[in-house]
């Protein structure tokens, strides 16, 4: 996933703004943030002010999300930043 954040029509850098993603579907969710250790999920491109998150679609003990929808919302816990508008995710296999 990539998304930016802007200042009114302007992509503003936003380096500095951290964030939860949350994903959430029918028997699961899965909340991640840039500032859990180890979190090598999410890249920051200063030339376009834009982060890369890359989902892992299985947990920890390496057992695959089931397959079907789910909410994603991207949450800034800075201030001054507002929460994404959900989207659809769709695993298939």
């Amino acid at each position: 996933m990539k998304w930016q954040f802007k200042d009114g029509s302007q992509v503003a850098n936003s380096y500095g703004v951290h964030h939860t993603v949350t994903v959430k579907g029918t028997t699961i969710t899965y909340i991640v943030s840039d500032t859990d250790p180890g979190s090598s999920s999410f890249r920051y491109d200063a030339t376009t002010n834009t982060w890369y998150f890359n989902l892992q679609t299985k947990n920890a003990s390496g057992v695959a999300f089931p397959i079907g929808d789910y909410q994603v919302t991207i949450t800034p816990t800075t201030p001054g930043y507002l929460p994404s508008p959900s989207f659809k995710l769709t695993l298939t296999k």
